[in-house]
C-alpha cells in the first residue's frame, strides 16, 4: 500500500512539475528567445521525425512563433505579402520568358537592329534569372512559415526585425548577417 501511494505521489509530482513548466515556458521564451531557439534546434534535431506526435510538432511551432518577435497581426500581414509576392513573381517570369526567347536570324533586319535585339534578350535573361532566384527565396520563406521558423535568421537564429521583413518578406537573414555575407 505504501509503495502504491509512493508511486502515485511521484507521478502526481511529475505531472505538477510538467504542468508548471508548460506555464512558465512562454515567460522564459520572452526573456531569452535566442537561447531557447538554440536549445530547440539542439533538441529537435535529435528527435526522430517518426517519434514526433502532432501535439509536439504543434507545441514546437507555437514555441518558435513566440520567439520570432512578431505579433499575430504582423505575422498574418507578412504571410499575405509573401503570397502576393509569389503571384507577382509568377507574372513577371511569364513576361520575361517571352523576351528571353531565341532571336530568329531569318528576319531581314539590319545589323544594328539584330545587335539591339540580342542585347535586349540578354537583359531579359538576366531579369528572368533574378526573378527565379527571388521566387526561390519566397518559396523557402513560405516553407519556413509552414515550419514555424519564419522570422528567425538562418545564420544566427536571432529574430529578424519587423522593418526588414516588411521591406523584404523573403529575407532569410538579419541585417548584420547579411552585411557579413556581402562583405
Amino acid at each position: 500500500m505504501n509503495q502504491v501511494s509512493g508511486s502515485a505521489g511521484c507521478s502526481a509530482a511529475w505531472a505538477l512539475r510538467s504542468f508548471s513548466t508548460r506555464l512558465a515556458l512562454p515567460l522564459m521564451i520572452r526573456r531569452s528567445a535566442y537561447w531557447w531557439t538554440r536549445l530547440y534546434c539542439f533538441c529537435a534535431a535529435r528527435i526522430p521525425l517518426a517519434n514526433r506526435t502532432r501535439m509536439s510538432i504543434r507545441m514546437i511551432r507555437l514555441t518558435i512563433r513566440g520567439m520570432n518577435g512578431l505579433s499575430d497581426a504582423q505575422f498574418e500581414e507578412l504571410k499575405h505579402d509573401l503570397a502576393h509576392l509569389l503571384v507577382e513573381l509568377d507574372g513577371l517570369l511569364d513576361l520575361t520568358e517571352e523576351g528571353a526567347r531565341p532571336i530568329e536570324l531569318d528576319q531581314p533586319i539590319g545589323r544594328l537592329s539584330r545587335m539591339d535585339a540580342m542585347q535586349q534578350r540578354e537583359m531579359a535573361m538576366a531579369n528572368r534569372d533574378a526573378h527565379r532566384a527571388r521566387k526561390r527565396l519566397v518559396e523557402e520563406a513560405i516553407e519556413a512559415v509552414d515550419d514555424g521558423s519564419y522570422g528567425l535568421c538562418v545564420t544566427c537564429d536571432r529574430p529578424i526585425p519587423w522593418a526588414r521583413l516588411k521591406a523584404l518578406p523573403e529575407a532569410p537573414t538579419c541585417l548584420t548577417c547579411q552585411e557579413k555575407r556581402d562583405a
